[in-house]
């Protein structure tokens, strides 16, 4: 009888922890590959009408290269693609250690390179701040020659990381590569 009655608190503990995902959830709008399409163009015009060229297209595994493929080919064509895959991995106590797996190759040297990092969705900055610091300290670009570009931001995201960005979020919208 007590095995039974552990049961049913654990479970209704867990349905209780879960609702405040539903309601995250429910207030989540799906965005259609149509919207992202518009959100593209729009970005692509934001950077053009700065008067921005870059060299490489920076990207992340997954929305970032998801990004990047749309950018290079729906509009900028000779920009070379440099995809770096950041894992924030838990260490002892807790702390995060950032892992860089550069699994492609480098376009060559970089010193000298104008840099675009795009990204889906930036919640924290966390990996758009560790592929800068990967390009930097790694690879030699300079910091004033990288920008940050991605469909949508969180209003939390610091304005300083972000140079061009479609839409703000406070709940990080459904992607269709992330259903």
């Amino acid at each position: 009888m007590i095995d039974t009655s552990l049961a049913i608190a654990g479970l209704i503990v867990g349905i209780i922890a879960l609702i405040p995902l539903y309601y995250q959830w429910r207030k989540t709008r799906e965005i259609t590959w149509h919207q992202i399409d518009k959100s593209t163009d729009k970005l692509f015009q934001q950077i053009r009408s700065n008067g921005e060229r870059f060299d490489v297209l920076a990207c992340t595994p997954n929305g970032g290269l998801i990004m990047a493929d749309l950018i290079w080919s729906n509009h900028d064509r000779n920009c070379n693609i440099l995809c770096i895959n950041v894992e924030q991995k838990k260490i002892d106590l807790g702390d995060r250690v950032t892992v860089i797996d550069q699994s492609w190759s480098v376009p060559g040297n970089m010193k000298g390179k104008r840099v675009i990092i795009l990204d889906d969705i930036i919640k924290t900055g966390g990996n758009v701040r560790s592929v800068i610091r990967y390009l930097v300290e790694d690879l030699g670009v300079r910091k004033s020659m990288i920008k940050v570009a991605c469909l949508g931001k969180s209003k939390s995201t610091p304005a300083a990381l972000v140079d061009y960005y479609a839409f703000e979020f406070e709940v990080p919208p459904r992607l269709p590569w992330k259903s």
